[in-house]
């Protein structure tokens, strides 16, 4: 017995949506990755700018290892200082400024420093690069 409001649906292009779902979240990650590399190199760059300078090793080890990685619903991105200053490193950045004395505009919190400056504001830049990547 046919009621009311009897009829079919035929739903067709399913696969299509999917494929194209599945696309835009690859085009969104890699969007996601390029702008978190973007941010981590930009703190990099602010770090060396401070960080202790006495033969230039430490300066030149700071770097952005590789591209961010994504695993599950986390994108990483790692970055420090190391190489041939890895020990130097640690020792400069955790001894208090009353125990080494550094060039003037070099701090002890080098790379401390410029992260916690640029956490303020980040979601809104990586949310900007990720839209302009993304074209919207």
């Amino acid at each position: 017995m046919a009621g009311f409001l009897d009829f079919k649906l035929d739903v067709k292009g399913v696969a299509e949506m999917k494929d194209a779902l599945a696309s835009t979240v690859d085009e969104m990650h890699k969007a996601a990755q390029g702008a978190l590399f973007t941010e981590a190199t930009e703190i990099i760059n602010k770090s060396k700018k401070i960080v202790p300078f006495r033969l230039g090793t430490l300066q030149a080890s700071g770097q952005v290892y590789g591209q961010p990685v994504i695993t599950g619903d986390r994108i990483e991105v790692v970055m420090g200082y190391g190489g041939a200053a890895a020990e130097y490193s640690i020792v400069q950045h955790e001894t208090p400024p009353d125990i080494f004395k550094h060039l003037p505009g070099r701090t002890w919190k080098y790379l401390e420093g410029p992260f916690f400056a640029a956490a303020k504001g980040m979601a809104q830049r990586l949310a900007a690069r990720i839209a302009n990547r993304i074209g919207g």
